[in-house]
This record gives structure tokens, sequence and C-alpha cells, in this order.
């Protein structure tokens, strides 16, 4: 929940940036909260904090706290302290969770039963979809591939327009928000 809610001050600097004299301004609660701050609008500051107040704390209540519930059930029960999520246990008393599991289970035991493998090699629908999916898998890791280097590429020629006094500009500005970044980790962990 705290790496979230550290999140939310990237967040600002990644939606709502200038690079040279482009101004990017992505659609988002971080360029929201850029634009709240540059106008100085105290209300749309209040409200854009409710909103990342409420999105944590939906988070944390919908995924972190039943993640957490149900990972107890892999620790040693002597040691660890009990954790509890209203959500993980509705779920968990659920019917479609009961019949869901009783489904896994007797599909578990069926899977069990032994395999006779064939005498002779054939070409089976099982081998052929095999063959398949490695080749889909294949031809996606080269189109992602192709992508970020696409995307790099585009990156590269954005960055070739910046003058030197704007890389300076840059670099300070860098240095400054590692500090306030490290100042801030600093006064939240006394």
């Amino acid at each position: 929940m705290m790496s979230m809610a550290g999140g939310w001050f990237f967040l600002m600097v990644s939606e709502a940036f200038v690079l040279g004299e482009h101004d990017f301004r992505l659609p988002g609660l971080g360029s929201y909260m850029s634009l709240a701050l540059e106008r100085g609008d105290g209300r749309a500051q209040l409200l854009g904090v409710l909103a990342m107040l409420g999105m944590i704390l939906f988070v944390d209540q919908v995924v972190g706290r039943p993640l957490v519930a149900w990972s107890h059930k892999f620790t040693d029960a002597e040691t660890a302290p009990a954790s509890s999520s209203w959500l993980w246990e509705r779920i968990c008393r659920s019917r479609i969770w009961q019949a869901g599991s009783l489904s896994f289970g007797f599909v578990r035991r069926r899977a069990r039963l032994p395999v006779v493998a064939p005498v002779t090699p054939v070409l089976t629908p099982r081998a052929t979809r095999t063959a398949v999916r490695r080749w889909t898998k294949r031809l996606l890791a080269a189109a992602a591939g192709a992508g970020v280097l696409f995307g790099v590429l585009k990156y590269v020629q954005l960055l070739m327009v910046l003058t030197s006094g704007e890389w300076i500009h840059l670099f300070h500005s860098t240095v400054a928000t590692f500090l306030r970044v490290v100042l801030a980790v600093t006064v939240a962990s006394l």
C-alpha cells in the first residue's frame, strides 16, 4: 500500500511533462493533479487527493487484504499473525467458490490416472497444438521486441532535438526530484 501511495508522485511526473518544445499531457489523475498544482486550484487539488485516497483504499480492500489473507495459508500458523479480509471471507463462503473447489478436486483426481504412451510416433492434434502455441509465442515475442525497438528509436529521435541548456535543466530537475524523494522517504521512516 505504501508503494502504491508513493507511486502517485511519479504518476504526476510521468503523465504531464515538458520535453523541449513539446508539452505532453496524458489523460489521468497524474496530469489532473499536475494541472491543479500549476493553476493553484485548491479545490481541484483536494479532489485529486481524495480520488487518490479512495483508489488506495479500494485497492487495499479489494486486492491487498484478500491476497494477504489467502497467502496466510502458506505460512506457519504458530508464528504468523492471523490476517483477515471481509472480501476473501465472502469469496470463500460463496457457492461458486465451493463448487469450483469441488470440481477442481475431481479434475485433479481424474488427471492422476496412468497414461499409456503410444508405441509409434504419430503427429497428434496435441502435438500440433503445442507447435502452434510455440510459434505463436515466438511471433508475439518478436512483435513485442519490434515494438520496444521502435519506441526506443522514437524516444532517441525525440531526445536529439534537446539543446545543451535543456539537458542541463533536465539534469538539475532530476537531481532535485531525487533529493525530494530521498527526503520524503527519510522523514517517513522516522
